[in-house]
This record gives C-alpha cells, sequence and structure tokens, in this order.
C-alpha cells in the first residue's frame, strides 16, 4: 500500500527496483504499455499507463498468427531488464480513462533526463505514438514524430506496432 498511499500524498516520482518488476512479470507487466507497480495484490498496486504510447493488447494477433501484443509486452520486459532501477513519473491528478490507473513515464535508471522507456518503445516500433486527449505539447509531438519515423523505418518490432491486419 505504500504506493498508493504516496500518491495519496501527491508523490510524483517513484524508484522502482526493475528485479520486483520482473520477479512477478506475469502478473505486474500487462503488455507493451501497462504495469503495475506496488506488487501483485489488488489492495497495494496501483496501474500505470504509459503516456504517449499505445501498443497492441496482449491478446491481439495478426493475420499469420503472431501474438503482436506478447511480441511488445517482451520487449518492454526486456527494455526493464536492462536497469537495476527505473523511475517512474506520474501525474497523480490525471487517472486515465476511470479505470484507476495513473498516466505515467517509465525512465531507465534515477536519472529522469534519461531517454524513457516509453520513448524507446516508440523509437523500436514497438509501440505507436499516442497523443491522448490532443494534451501533448508541440515539443513532445515532434519528438515522438521523429520517434514513429525511426520506429517504422529501422524499428526490429515495427511489425508488431505498425501491422494493418491486427484484429
Amino acid at each position: 500500500a505504500m504506493v498508493q498511499e504516496a500518491v495519496a500524498q501527491g508523490a510524483t516520482k517513484f524508484i522502482l527496483r526493475s528485479k520486483d518488476l520482473l520477479d512477478n512479470a506475469e502478473h505486474v507487466i500487462h503488455d507493451g504499455d501497462t504495469l503495475d507497480v506496488g506488487g501483485k495484490d489488488a489492495s497495494t498496486k496501483l496501474g500505470i499507463r504509459f503516456v504517449h504510447n499505445d501498443t497492441t493488447e496482449s491478446d491481439q494477433i495478426d493475420s499469420k498468427g503472431n501474438k503482436l501484443g506478447e511480441i511488445a509486452r517482451e520487449h518492454l520486459v526486456t527494455l526493464i531488464g536492462e536497469n537495476e532501477y527505473l523511475t517512474v513519473v506520474v501525474d497523480p491528478k490525471n487517472l486515465m480513462e476511470g479505470k484507476g490507473r495513473l498516466l505515467g513515464i517509465l525512465y531507465s535508471g534515477t536519472d529522469t533526463r534519461n531517454i524513457s522507456i516509453n520513448e524507446q518503445m516508440v523509437k523500436d516500433g514497438y509501440a505507436q505514438y499516442f497523443n491522448f486527449q490532443k494534451q501533448d505539447s508541440p515539443e513532445d509531438v515532434a519528438k515522438y514524430t521523429e520517434y514513429v519515423k525511426e520506429g517504422l523505418e529501422s524499428g526490429k518490432g515495427r511489425e508488431v506496432a505498425y501491422n494493418p491486419s491486427t484484429v
């Protein structure tokens, strides 16, 4: 309940141990743009939905039978595993779609000047840019537009995020 209590008290930044997420990955990393922090117990966990990102859902497949959402999720697991610590920055006033999840940015390490994992997922082609309620700044739109181009041109997962045959 520590994370929920911290958010209730106005906290906007959390440092996480990657190992804590990876040890319970099947319960807390849902797809390529959503995870839970604070453990797998419903009374202590808090959902984080990545701002600027949209990935296919875990159960979506393409016409060839590829599980696109699972491929995006596995890439997120890989990125999380490359770091000992992660930083989540959230806006506690900005709950998403009434689902009780916070919109957040996940950073590699403890320095929020690093490229975010949200950005990396788009650059790698595993996530599409999503300007939720058209509230992104012109700077973010320009930055993510470049990431989308990179993801389409060279991203290993470009067929995952941009495959038109998703069901």
